[in-house]
């Protein structure tokens, strides 16, 4: 593979070879260090790590109670609306 590669850099070709696993850095001191590439950190990262809003179970509960009343809160207030209507004669049901 070395011959191939050095025949074809005397006819005047460029080689090129795909760069595989993590690229070998170096700090200010010499000192290698692991690294990957910065897209590739960037591609790793997971959007949307921020805190959920109702992670513990009383949340969930309190939420599921919360909307449970204002269901029965509108219900209530639509019965009265059709016994208002029904009362003043000028009820017709969809």
């Amino acid at each position: 593979r070395e011959l191939a590669a050095a025949a074809a850099a005397d006819d005047g070709w460029t080689v090129v070879e795909a760069k595989r696993g993590r690229r070998k850095t170096t700090d200010e001191e010499g000192t290698a260090v692991g690294g990957i590439r910065a897209a590739t950190a960037d591609a790793r990262r997971k959007p949307g790590l921020e805190p959920k809003e109702n992670f513990y179970r009383f949340q969930q509960r309190e939420k599921r109670r919360d909307e449970l009343f204002e269901l029965k809160q509108k219900f209530t207030a639509d019965k009265e609306r059709v016994a208002k209507l029904k009362s003043s004669r000028k009820f017709r049901p969809m």
